[in-house]
C-alpha cells in the first residue's frame, strides 16, 4: 500500500509528526485510534475511548 503524507493535508495540522502518522493511517486504512486525546476529536477519524 503506497502512503502519500504531506505537510499541505488541511486534516494534519498536528504539531506532532507521529500523531500525523497516526492520523494520516487512521484515514487511509479506515481504522480506529485509541486514545483519550481529545485533538483527534478535530479529524475525520473513529476515536475508541
Amino acid at each position: 500500500m503506497k502512503y502519500n503524507f504531506n505537510e499541505s493535508n488541511p486534516f494534519l495540522n498536528s504539531c506532532d509528526p507521529f500523531d500525523r502518522l497516526l492520523i494520516g493511517q487512521a484515514i487511509v486504512e479506515n481504522v480506529s485510534i485509541i486514545s483519550q486525546d481529545c485533538m483527534f476529536n478535530s479529524y475525520p477519524i473513529h476515536l475508541i475511548w
